[in-house]
């Protein structure tokens, strides 16, 4: 296992950093052979331009979350711009109480 060095002082920045890489091509499961959640995730970054709606999301609040993301992620410019407001004045409104 290689390390990510320091190229000037010949160091490792860290021994508690692991890179994994993906080759999402590869990744051929169907949602019901999905078992684990890392497996669920790893279906939704491949498939998530074609999917209709999230599945596992009853089964687990990672995906409710990744959900409510790509919901916003999906607005028009505009919408994106009154969503961000209302969040804004939310939060204001909250630090105040």
């Amino acid at each position: 296992m290689k390390k990510k060095m320091d190229i000037k002082k010949k160091l490792p920045f860290t021994d508690k950093m692991r890179l994994v890489y993906l080759q999402l091509a590869l990744f051929d499961k169907e949602p019901d052979d999905c078992q684990s959640t890392f497996e669920r995730i790893i279906f939704v970054l491949k498939n998530m331009e074609i999917l209709e709606r999230m599945p596992w999301l009853a089964q687990d609040a990672v995906f409710r979350k990744l959900a409510s993301i790509a919901e916003v992620a999906a607005l028009s410019k505009e919408n994106r711009q009154k969503y961000d407001e209302s969040l804004r004045k939310y939060r204001d409104t909250i630090s105040v109480m």
